[in-house]
């Protein structure tokens, strides 16, 4: 399996579970279970950002074509949408900042992400035809995942892993608000204050 191939893969996993997980934060309302779910969520959310780089010798290669696939524009907003949502998901997470104008950090995260469905699903589509095409003039078949293959997404996964703990190890050390957000990986707000919170997670 190329590079390519195998990055790509490793990222469709990654924004799958992200989104899963995103969308099941807010039906566990048990700590044992909600915060492994909130775990899930911001491990695969910074794997998506530990891809970053060979991703981007991925797109390079890509654009540098002197005749681009069709979609390619496609696959740049895909793109931009899953660096706002990694984005604005940190910010959350980490407390320091609440709203973007006259929007909450988590509504900018929680619509990237949706927007992030149907353009995923759209480019996810659109090469696997290009990809049936080329096996299907090469003669040959894709079979099942290789052992290298395995042994690189363990180690994409403990990376990722390793980033996240970092991640709140940070938030800790430095005082950040995020340090104390509850277990469904929300804050804090308006503790004796009559006035509810704008976004209720």
């Amino acid at each position: 399996m190329p590079d390519a191939r195998r990055t790509n893969t490793a990222l469709l996993w990654l924004l799958v579970s992200a989104l899963l997980t995103g969308a099941a934060v807010d039906g566990f309302g048990t700590p044992l279970v909600g915060r492994w779910v909130v775990v899930g969520h911001g491990v695969a959310g910074i794997g998506l950002l530990v891809l970053s780089r060979p991703k981007h010798r991925v797109v390079r290669r890509s654009l540098d074509r002197p005749r681009r696939r069709p979609g390619s524009r496609w696959s740049l907003v895909l793109l931009a949408l899953v660096l706002l949502t990694v984005a604005t998901g940190l910010l959350q997470a980490s407390g320091l900042v609440e709203r973007l104008g006259p929007v909450t950090v988590l509504q900018v995260h929680v619509v990237g992400g949706v927007a992030i469905v149907p353009v995923a699903a759209q480019h996810w589509l659109r090469r696997r035809r290009q990809r049936v095409v080329r096996t299907t003039q090469a003669g040959v078949r894709s079979g099942l995942p290789t052992r290298r293959g395995l042994l690189q997404g363990t180690a994409i996964a403990v990376a990722a892993g390793g980033a996240w703990a970092g991640w709140e190890g940070g938030l800790a050390v430095a005082g950040a608000p995020g340090a104390a957000r509850r277990f469904t990986g929300s804050h804090e707000t308006g503790s004796g204050d009559p006035g509810q919170p704008v976004t209720q997670w």
